[in-house]
C-alpha cells in the first residue's frame, strides 16, 4: 500500500496522466535504445523472450500502435509503465540525460571542445555555467544535444 501512495504522489507531482508518463517514457527509450543502442538497465518489460522498451507500438516493427493491455497482458500490467509510471518516466530521463552526458564530455575532452559551446550550437539554448549543464534542458533539447555530440564523435571517426 505504501509504494502505491509514493507513485500516486509522483505521478500527481508531474502533472500528467499515467498514460501520457507512459508514453513519454517509451519515446525516451525510443531514443535512448534505438538511436543510440540498446543499454543495460532499460526502462522496460520482458515478453515471450523479448525486451519491451515501447509497450505501445507492435513488438515485431515497432511501426504499428497497439493497446499494451491487450497485446502484452499482466506483462504489461506488471512492468513499471503500468504499476508506476512516473518511476518509470524518472528512470527513462536519468538513463538519457547520464548517456549523453557521458558521450558529450567524453567527445568535448577528445576534440577540445566547450561544452557550453556544442550545447548551444546543437540547440540553441544558452546554459548557465554548473557541474550539470543537461539539467536545465528539455529531454528533447538533451536528444538533440546527444545527436549533435553523436554526429561529431562519427564526423571525427570517418575523416581519420
Amino acid at each position: 500500500m505504501k509504494s502505491t501512495l509514493i507513485g500516486l504522489n509522483r505521478l500527481e507531482r508531474t502533472g500528467m496522466s499515467a498514460e501520457e508518463l507512459a508514453r513519454k517514457t517509451a519515446a525516451i527509450n525510443y531514443e535512448i535504445i534505438i538511436t543510440h543502442g540498446f543499454s543495460d538497465g532499460a526502462v522496460g518489460f520482458e515478453w515471450h523472450g523479448l525486451f519491451i522498451h515501447d509497450p505501445f507500438s507492435d513488438s515485431q516493427y515497432g511501426a504499428f500502435d497497439v493497446d499494451p493491455v491487450q497485446q502484452y497482458g499482466d506483462a504489461y500490467l506488471s512492468s513499471s509503465f503500468a504499476t508506476d509510471p512516473a518511476k518509470a518516466f524518472e528512470l527513462a530521463q536519468g538513463q538519457l540525460r547520464e548517456k549523453a552526458s557521458e558521450d558529450l564530455r567524453r567527445y568535448c575532452v577528445q576534440d577540445g571542445l566547450d561544452a557550453a559551446t556544442v550545447i548551444e550550437t546543437a540547440c540553441g539554448v544558452t546554459v548557465p555555467e554548473s557541474a550539470d549543464l543537461l539539467e536545465t534542458l528539455t529531454d528533447e533539447q538533451v536528444a538533440e544535444v546527444w545527436a549533435h555530440v553523436e554526429g561529431i564523435g562519427k564526423a571525427s571517426i570517418g575523416g581519420n
